[in-house]
């Protein structure tokens, strides 16, 4: 069984569709996500539903919470 582990897409939907087609010629039985979904890109929401439409375990990490709760400052991104 195949699983990847992934991290640390911070709203970087460009890099996360290269990953995706690096992802295609692996083929993974199962995709863990351990957090950081959002973050410092400008493509959180999408990037957050890439993560929640393709990985079987999804955790939240500190940016995931921290933004879901308003404890980080608005500064354009977010």
């Amino acid at each position: 069984m195949k699983i990847v582990m992934l991290a640390d897409l911070h709203g970087n939907l460009p890099a996360t569709l290269a990953m995706e087609k690096h992802l295609e010629k692996v083929q993974p039985d199962e995709i863990f996500f351990l957090g950081d979904a959002v973050g410092k890109g400008p493509s959180n929401a999408e990037t957050c539903d890439w993560v929640r439409n393709r990985c079987t375990l999804c955790l939240g990490g500190n940016w995931d919470y921290g933004i879901g709760g308003k404890e980080f400052p608005e500064d354009g991104y977010f």
